[in-house]
């Protein structure tokens, strides 16, 4: 009799949330608002759970978590905004655009570092091909992910259920106040502990301020069931208690809300940080100079309701389809061009100073983009160390963190595009045990990794705490027990290999080989902040400060670790470093070409006016 009431019971439940996501539906289609004007609306609105129901924030025991497609999605179209260029990565139809920053898993004990994407970009791999599903991955980079990515597959298998626990979680819904909060006490380190806590659903209300969240689903069973808590003995799910500083009655909050985010809320996810003995401290570098004239990102990284943020390099508009996008890069606010139609390419937009270049040859600006010479630190003798918050955590306190963790990740490069244009690049290198199959290598999956060679590479806690990121040396004969482990689970005609630091090691006739492979070569990608001003750019000193026998441009040393092989920066430019150094060693004599170009020029002014006086002499007599 229990069990049969406890059926009639769920299936009710069901019936009802069936009918109540129907009806908030129609409304959120119908009611789409808009003022169409530049004045803000003011946000004192009703929140909404994820099943639509109105939150009474006194009920301090059952209330749950506000929902940011519920609630945001009664004025704004959701869908419409789920398209935009932090939540797109999965659909098919959008340009991935030229490459950018991957996200790197990293696995100290695997000696793994792996540039992943959902988008398609060269040299990266995408999580699922490497056995890395949607619950890993938000678990693994949720603390910088703004929500709405990766998709939750859906399927019946229970076991997937279970191992995955989304019905425990919740989804990572996209938390408009990550961006669009004009509130200084909204909390991205909340919301990055809550990831780490797998309370997805309570994310943006803990991060916003809303409430105080006590407990955690990561301790529930796998078997818990949200909806019946009272079957679980010993088991509660997360308590979500109301800050009724926040809210005007039962239901209203108010929200302060921004059209344009402020800096501090693009940095938490876009920051960088210089890493190396050679770099200066925070305090004494200099920030974008875009920023200290009074511009924020959003003036140039702007969108609309499709939330497809303009990333502003040439070409972009190439790869969007719309030819707007063009207006907002380098080239056209600084030079412009006035012969044609559009004002907004004229140049000098946002009050963008005019630039001249005066003297500088046109083939400068056919070989290089305008961040060549005008964006990131000033090259030096060997590339610089920097941290990045999407593969270091910057932004999260952490006592453990180094200077030195890896991944290692250098700037600037300067890396010829397909196109032949140079641009400088951010670059690390991937390391991974793989599979060699007619040539061609694939990255193991981590799982069967870790069971093949976790323990032959292990080190003890104790002993891990030694090495910047637990990452201790891979030593030769480890390679081999490890790589000779995987091929005892391969077929005849694949070839387990290791990647690190630019090398493909294998073992042949019980032998470590090393050779470079594709698969080994370094990720890059072009950045372009922080901008420098004019009087700080390439060449302002002259010729020589990329024309000189040991120009930085072209001769700092680049290479994965402090014991690897180093390359220099005409290694990625595909030229020929001999015939670099015979082309600078000739500035040496510009100078003097050019005291005897203009001696020249006036022996020959000479002759002239000596002969054409005589011409003259002779045509009048």
């Amino acid at each position: 009799m229990i069990c049969i009431l406890w059926f009639m019971k769920k299936a009710l439940i069901y019936l009802w949330l069936c009918f109540v996501l129907l009806v908030q539906t129609i409304p959120a289609i119908s009611q789409e608002l808009r003022t169409d004007s530049r004045t803000l609306y003011v946000h004192k609105i009703t929140l909404y759970d994820k099943f639509g129901d109105r939150i009474d924030q006194t009920d301090q025991f059952y209330a749950r978590p506000y929902s940011p497609a519920v609630t945001c999605g009664k004025c704004h179209n959701i869908d419409e905004i789920s398209k935009g260029w932090h939540f797109n990565a999965l659909d098919p139809e959008t340009n991935p655009g030229r490459k950018g920053e991957p996200w790197i898993w990293m696995d100290a004990n695997l000696r793994t570092q792996l540039p992943l994407s959902y988008r398609i970009w060269p040299g990266t791999y995408r999580p699922e091909d490497v056995g890395i599903d949607a619950w890993q991955f938000t678990k693994k980079f949720g603390r910088h992910l703004p929500g709405g990515i990766p998709k939750i597959p859906v399927t019946t298998d229970e076991s997937i259920r279970n191992n995955q626990r989304w019905h425990i979680t919740g989804k990572l819904e996209i938390d408009c106040l990550i961006c669009h909060s004009a509130d200084p006490s909204y909390n991205a380190y909340e919301w990055s502990k809550q990831i780490e806590k797998e309370n997805f659903n309570w994310a943006p209300s803990a991060a916003a301020g809303l409430a105080t969240i006590l407990g955690d689903t990561k301790s529930l069973p796998k078997d818990f069931d949200p909806e019946f808590p009272e079957f679980s003995l010993d088991a509660e799910p997360p308590t979500t208690r109301y800050n009724a500083t926040k809210f005007e009655g039962e239901s209203q909050a108010f929200f302060d809300i921004t059209r344009y985010p402020a800096d501090q809320r693009c940095y938490f996810c876009h920051t960088i940080n210089q890493s190396d003995e050679q770099s200066q401290t925070q305090f004494q570098r200099d920030d974008d100079i875009h920023l200290r004239a009074g511009m924020n990102c959003s003036d140039c990284h702007r969108h609309g309701l499709d939330h497809r943020v303009t990333r502003g390099y040439e070409g972009e508009s190439k790869h969007s389809g719309n030819p707007v996008l063009e207006t907002l890069t380098c080239r056209s606010c600084h030079i412009g061009n006035k012969e044609l139609e559009h004002s907004q390419l004229f140049g000098g937009r946002l009050g963008a100073p005019v630039a001249q270049h005066k003297g500088m040859p046109i083939i400068h600006f056919e070989k290089l983009s305008c961040t060549a010479c005008h964006s990131g630190p000033w090259p030096k003798e060997q590339a610089g160390r920097i941290q990045t918050a999407m593969a270091h955590s910057l932004g999260l306190a952490d006592d453990h963190r180094s200077l030195d963790d890896p991944p290692r990740i250098v700037e600037p490069i300067f890396v010829e595009q397909d196109d032949g244009v140079i641009m400088p690049h951010r670059m690390f290198w991937p390391a991974f045990w793989g599979i060699k199959k007619d040539g061609v290598v694939n990255p193991l999956p981590l799982d069967q990794a870790q069971r093949l060679v976790s323990r032959i590479l292990k080190v003890p806690n104790t002993e891990a705490r030694k090495y910047p990121g637990g990452w201790k040396s891979i030593t030769t004969s480890q390679i081999q027990q490890a790589l000779e482990r995987i091929q005892t689970s391969l077929n005849e005609e694949e070839k387990a290999v290791y990647i690190t630091e630019g090398v493909l090691y294998e073992v042949i006739e019980d032998t470590v080989t090393a050779e470079e492979h594709e698969a080994a070569q370094p990720y890059s990608w072009p950045f372009a902040h922080d901008v420098r001003p004019a009087g700080l750019s390439l060449g302002v000193r002259g010729c020589g400060d990329c024309h000189s026998s040991e120009s930085p441009f072209y001769f700092a040393a680049v290479a994965a670790s402090d014991s690897a092989a180093v390359k220099r920066m005409a290694d990625f430019q595909n030229k020929d470093i001999a015939m670099i150094r015979l082309f600078n060693f000739s500035f040496k004599f510009r100078p003097w070409l050019k005291v005897l170009l203009i001696a020249t020029c006036v022996i020959f002014a000479v002759v002239l006016f000596v002969y054409g006086f005589r011409v003259l002499d002779r045509f009048f007599k």
